[in-house]
């Protein structure tokens, strides 16, 4: 199985979206907050780069709004590495882009919260992390994430639940 022989390889995949599903459908096991969620649904994510976006809805306390969005990006070249990079206001790479191999996918977990009802959404955290493929047991390369990456963004994904619902 290749790793970029889809033509929608841009979009969250059914085992990228079980991962951040186990997580943020389970708020529950990380904070004793009241909450509920509104909604959960997919769409694109900026116009100019090949992705998508995976968007948690959340009401804390019976008066709070709160969003977890999990966008991945497809970046093909060094012009989309650019835009990608002046977007995001987070730099992966201080190298020169011509350096770097393409395709890359890389992930953004943010997390947007109401302050006060009626308010602005002044509360905002995010983390980035560049796509690291899984290993099955014949040691082929898999579209899903390697286990040290699931537990990199459990373990960064549960510090900010514990931050942000409250």
């Amino acid at each position: 199985m290749s790793l970029f022989n889809s033509k929608k390889e841009f979009n969250l995949n059914n085992g990228e979206r079980w991962e951040f599903d186990s997580l943020f459908l389970n708020v529950h096991q990380h904070t004793k907050i009241e909450f509920k969620l509104l909604s959960r649904h997919r769409q694109n994510s900026f116009p100019e780069l090949k992705g998508e976006e995976l968007i948690y809805h959340f009401l804390l306390k019976n008066k709070y709004m709160a969003f977890i969005d999990c966008s991945k990006y497809f970046i093909r070249n060094k012009k989309e590495m650019s835009i990608f990079n002046s977007d995001s206001d987070f730099t992966f790479f201080h190298l020169p882009y011509d350096i770097i191999e393409y395709p890359k996918i890389f992930y953004k977990v943010s997390f947007t919260r109401q302050i006060k009802k009626n308010g602005n959404y002044s509360a905002y955290d995010k983390f980035f992390f560049e796509f690291e493929p899984g290993v099955n047991q014949f040691d082929e390369t898999t579209v899903l994430f390697s286990k040290k990456l699931k537990q990199t963004i459990k373990r960064k994904s549960v510090a900010l639940i514990k931050s942000n619902f409250k």
